[in-house]
């Protein structure tokens, strides 16, 4: 091979191990509207989306979204599907063993609520009425833990809302557990369907989105590069920015002011190889 050629041959061998390496593949679960997969196109769009790509991409990285409509059931080292990123709106203790600490990109409300027939609310006013209802659930939702693994109770699971509404119609003891209110309501105003309430009990939390590196990854030290950008987009107002151009509500931003100063500082220091905060510059 002649020398120029090899030059070439070189270059492109560095070229495309240089793309390679500044490529993340990444896995979210389908969870409208935060991020979806369409089947036909075979694209992923979402707020979820655009957040995790601008913040890998300050620093010439790109993701190449994996499609898949399910959350791994399996724990990552048996799973066929490898990934460098997830994006999590809840992670089970076997596969969160799996993962490198979270890197927050915002909360949601997620109170779960209980709706009864109308004149029943005084009927469930602590968690231990759960057990004379027939309760409704979503398929494949995840509510809050004790309720989630309670063998005890009474649990149907049911498709979408629309079927759950439907049994609820038919059964006066049935209660519908939901975090979505509003999509719920949708079914319940038809026609046809039964005058509801809202149950005395409910269930308050706050539910953390984020995403996480497998311990596996080959890119595990791009965790604390990841976090800070996070950081800075959720402080300025990008991640809100982002969702408002969905026309969706943003992700709540909560700061505990021990954990803001820490990570603010943290972050100075990775961005300027030292800390540059002092007392009086913390807010």
């Amino acid at each position: 091979m002649h020398l120029r050629g090899l030059i070439i041959f070189l270059s492109s061998a560095f070229f495309s191990q240089a793309i390679y390496s500044a490529t993340l593949n990444a896995l979210h679960p389908q969870s409208p509207p935060d991020i979806f997969l369409n089947n036909e196109t075979k694209t992923t769009s979402g707020p979820a989306k655009e957040i995790i790509e601008e913040a890998v991409g300050t620093f010439g990285y790109d993701i190449h979204w994996l499609n898949t409509k399910t959350f791994p059931t399996l724990t990552y080292k048996n799973s066929d599907l490898r990934f460098d990123l997830l994006a999590i709106p809840g992670v089970s203790e076997t596969m969160g063993k799996e993962l490198l600490p979270p890197m927050l990109y915002g909360f949601e409300d997620s109170t779960v609520y209980f709706i009864v027939h109308k004149g029943k609310a005084g009927e469930l006013v602590e968690y231990d009425d759960l057990n004379k209802q027939t309760i409704l659930t979503k398929k494949d939702h995840r509510y809050f833990s004790i309720f989630d693994t309670d063998q005890t109770l009474n649990k149907v699971s049911l498709k979408n809302y629309k079927r759950i509404v439907k049994r609820f119609s038919k059964k006066k003891n049935a209660v519908i557990a939901t975090t979505d209110i509003a999509t719920v309501q949708t079914y319940l105003d038809a026609k046809g369907a039964p005058e509801w309430e809202l149950a005395d009990y409910f269930y308050p939390q706050v539910v953390a989105h984020y995403y996480s590196i497998p311990k596996t990854s080959a890119h595990t030290g791009l965790h604390a590069r990841i976090n800070c950008a996070l950081y800075e987009m959720r402080t300025n107002g990008r991640i809100a920015d982002i969702y408002n151009a969905y026309k969706l509500d943003p992700p709540l931003q909560l700061f505990d002011h021990r954990d803001s100063i820490s990570q603010k500082q943290q972050c100075e220091s990775d961005r300027y190889g030292r800390s540059t905060l002092t007392n009086s510059t913390i807010n």
